[in-house]
């Protein structure tokens, strides 16, 4: 805990002290483009799906909004209806799932793991989604969290 709490430290001074100083910066409208929990569902609708999993539900900002029969959210701080990381929960789960979306602990090594861990419970035919593929910041990859995004 001491480690995490040092670590948050360091890549919240690095934040703060470096921000995002690029030369090239991608310029995305984000609000001309439809909703992910949007998307998700007009999946959801198209498929007939009956089970969804999502992997990081931070404040139920798309999990709430996702219409389907059976739904389980991961998240080990907020949201969702399972409050665990996503390595713990892998490890105990049982259920397949025909939608995934994957929007967990934003780290190359982690969401490496959350993808073939989700592929292993996808039901044939079912859909893998996956969130924040191209972040706009250094800070929003950074582990542990330095900010509220």
């Amino acid at each position: 805990m001491i480690l995490e709490k040092k670590k948050y430290k360091v890549n919240y001074l690095f934040n703060k002290i470096f921000k995002e100083n690029f030369k090239k910066k991608l310029t995305i409208d984000w609000s001309k483009t439809p909703k992910r929990y949007a998307i998700i569902n007009d999946i959801i609708s198209r498929n007939n799906y009956k089970k969804y999993l999502e992997i990081g539900c931070f404040k139920d900002e798309a999990f709430s909004k996702i219409n389907i029969e059976h739904k389980v959210g991961v998240d080990p701080v907020s949201g969702g209806t399972i409050r665990l990381n996503s390595d713990d929960f892998f490890k105990s789960n049982k259920e397949n799932f025909d939608i995934i979306f994957i929007d967990g602990l934003h780290e190359y090594s982690q969401v490496k793991k959350d993808i073939a861990n989700s592929l292993s419970l996808l039901n044939i035919n079912g859909v893998l989604l996956m969130h924040d593929c191209m972040p706009l910041k250094i800070r929003d990859q950074m582990m542990p969290r330095s900010h509220e995004h």
